[in-house]
């Protein structure tokens, strides 16, 4: 069972504003996009730019430097030229909680 950690209440995060946490020394991107909440890995897997500058897109994030377009989701890489998918986070409203864990 993972262990949570509060990153923050639902008014924290406007559409589509990507957000930056340290959650477990892991560097770790939230977004609320369309009424659904993701959390992955803030460094793109192609140079390590921090997704936190991306384009949101639905449920995809598109890097900023090199335009690798992922699945936030499922962290899969769906364009670009990062090779690597993504690591997503577990993500739990509680009351007006955001909560982030490990999958």
């Amino acid at each position: 069972m993972p262990e949570y950690t509060i990153i923050g209440k639902t008014s924290d995060f406007p559409e589509g504003q990507v957000r930056p946490f340290t959650v477990d020394d892991e560097k770790v991107a939230v977004v609320q996009s369309e009424g659904h909440f993701y959390a992955f890995s803030n460094e793109c897997t192609h140079v390590g730019a921090e997704l936190t500058s991306g384009y949101v897109f639905g449920n995809q994030i598109v890097c900023w430097l090199h335009n690798s377009v992922f699945d936030m989701e499922s962290g899969d890489k769906l364009d670009g030229p990062a090779f690597d998918p993504l690591t997503v986070y577990d993500i739990r409203i509680e009351g007006d909680d955001v909560l982030v864990g490990r999958k």
